[in-house]
């Protein structure tokens, strides 16, 4: 039974999109999607802060705004994966009858 309890584990919205995007293991995420963007876009105005300043080469930058476009994936495939789902929902559960009031909400 260990191994449900696992599978379960992995079936999470971010362990998914993880793997789908990087073929690994995602490490679970307790901040919200607002505090995530916020942590990239800080990151993000950083390092063009210190290229501006030229602390920091074009090419050092690159290596390092990889790690703020992660996050921006991350979130906004977990995102576009609900979306994609409350989209399915809705088709499944659609009365095709279009006098009903009858909708899924």
């Amino acid at each position: 039974m260990a191994m449900d309890k696992n599978l379960f584990k992995r079936a999470d919205l971010h362990q998914i999109s993880s793997f789908i995007l990087f073929q690994e293991q995602a490490i679970t995420q307790a901040e919200s999607y607002e505090e995530r963007l916020e942590k990239a876009k800080k990151i993000t105005s950083d390092i063009l802060e210190e290229v501006t300043l030229g602390k920091m080469s074009v090419s050092e930058a690159q290596i390092e705004l990889v790690d703020a476009f992660d996050i921006y994936q991350e979130v906004y495939m977990e995102i576009g994966m609900k979306v994609g789902s409350r989209i399915l929902v809705q088709l499944l559960f659609k009365d095709d009858n279009p006098d009903s009031k009858n909708t899924f909400k």
